[in-house]
């Protein structure tokens, strides 16, 4: 593989965070020995020089070492989100390149001072070509094989369908495990609009427990209304809102009908009822457009299906890509800022 030193790749699949102990914590000559720990809500990943991975202890051993073309290979997979409950999602690419650039920042200001051990320097330099390279292949597999995937589960779905909507005011009723799922992905969406017209309302018989469960599902605000009281009121309601509800309770279409009383009219309607297949909302004239579970569910399994075939494209052009790069070494006089972009 290309670099200064061979580099060796500690995964292990599972949130909790590991935390690498050296165990002899003196390389050649007394030079400390380095390693880049990454972690994601996934997995934990730790690169280390190859001729001193066995002096790092992890506290667990259900992990697995990889090298080299193997350790690569492993790592570009990741990052692509290849190994993502979501195929192809971009936030660990995200996550990727934030924790690789604080790591070269931390290096860059000791090698400021004149800190820096040998190993050190050489532990840098190809920690950076491995970057460069990464970022690299990302963007290329991405380019290919992994844009257009469509929406791949419930929340990526209400995502989707919100995130171009002016001034979404988003209405949930019911707080169970559907609209904690959905949560986490609307709010991101929402968060990019910088006028804060966009707004959440939760409509929920027990406010007590829809605060407890939903407000660990975002740190962001969110509003909540007892379900007796029917639906937000036009007048509490932004002027010109794009107004959209979201049914994730197990109502009948007449108790709905009956809740939104005749007050709102909704611009769309996500209909996310098991009851929608044989008790639909279409002829309540509820809501301008109307998007019930049987068309939701086949959206997202023709995103699946797509997603699989693509998957399976990005793993061809990512072998050809480690074949690539464990045959040349990668050289930028200039820097590898570029890459970032």
């Amino acid at each position: 593989m290309f670099g200064a030193m061979k580099l060796k790749l500690y995964h292990r699949a599972g949130g909790t965070a590991l935390q690498p102990q050296v165990r002899t914590s003196r390389g050649i000559d007394g030079q400390h020995v380095p390693f880049f720990n990454w972690q994601t809500c996934l997995r934990s990943l730790v690169l280390v020089p190859t001729d001193f991975a066995e002096t790092v202890s992890f506290g667990v051993e259900e992990g697995e070492w990889l090298e080299d073309e193997s350790a690569y290979r492993r790592l570009l997979e990741i990052i692509c989100g290849l190994h993502s409950p979501l195929v192809g999602e971009t936030e660990v690419f995200g996550q990727f390149k934030n924790a690789i650039q604080a790591h070269i920042a931390s290096i860059d200001v000791k090698s400021q001072m004149g800190t820096n051990s040998a190993l050190e320097v050489a532990f840098a330099a190809t920690l950076r070509q491995w970057a460069k390279a990464l970022i690299e292949d990302v963007k290329l597999v991405r380019q290919k094989h992994l844009l257009d995937l469509g929406s791949q589960s419930y929340g990526s779905l209400v995502r989707r369908e919100v995130r171009d909507l002016a001034k979404p005011q988003i209405e949930f009723l019911g707080s169970g495990q559907l609209a904690t799922e959905i949560l986490p992905w609307l709010m991101k969406a929402l968060k990019t609009d910088e006028a804060g017209s966009a707004s959440v309302t939760v409509h929920a018989r027990n406010l007590q427990k829809a605060r407890e469960r939903l407000e660990t599902a975002t740190s962001e605000p969110i509003q909540f209304f007892s379900l007796e009281n029917g639906p937000r009121a036009a007048a509490s309601v932004e002027p010109a809102a794009t107004r959209v509800l979201i049914v994730a309770a197990p109502l009948a279409s007449v108790e709905i009908a009956a809740w939104i009383r005749g007050v709102v009219h909704y611009d769309l309607i996500l209909d996310l009822r098991g009851e929608s297949r044989f008790d639909s909302l279409e002829n309540l004239g509820l809501a301008k457009r109307l998007r019930a579970l049987d068309e939701v569910f086949s959206m997202i399994e023709s995103a699946r299906e797509v997603a699989v075939i693509k998957k399976d494209a990005a793993l061809n052009l990512i072998e050809e890509r480690v074949e690539i790069r464990g045959a040349t070494a990668t050289h930028r006089p200039f820097g590898w800022d570029d890459v970032w972009s």
